[in-house]
């Protein structure tokens, strides 16, 4: 069950963009400490994915290009907001399974 939680934190109020890059930072890391060495991002705004294929708006994003630069290649790419939908539909069931799972064994 903690292993579940620790994914849903709260960030507070915030913008659109601060919750996505919270999200991004969250699963970078994640996906660093399981050991990736490759990674491919899709987000559902052209305007992100040109900022940090460029390294622009480093500001903003300074956190998230430190993050990305950990790993041997990263690719991060463009997802039309139906198939977010779709994606986040199938996280969602991914983790009522995983849940699911982790209270069974316990």
């Amino acid at each position: 069950m903690v292993e579940y939680m620790r994914h849903f934190q709260p960030i507070g109020k915030s913008t659109h963009r601060t919750a996505l890059g919270t999200a991004i930072d969250y699963g970078l890391m994640e996906a660093r400490n399981r050991g990736a060495k490759i990674v491919d991002i899709y987000v559902p705004s052209r305007k992100v994915v040109s900022q940090l294929r460029l390294g622009q708006n480093e500001q903003e994003w300074s956190n998230t290009l430190a993050l990305l630069k950990r790993f041997e290649h990263f690719s991060v790419n463009f997802i039309a907001n139906r198939q977010s939908r779709v994606a986040t539909t199938l996280a969602r069931r991914a983790a009522e399974i995983s849940l699911i799972k982790q209270l069974s064994t316990t």
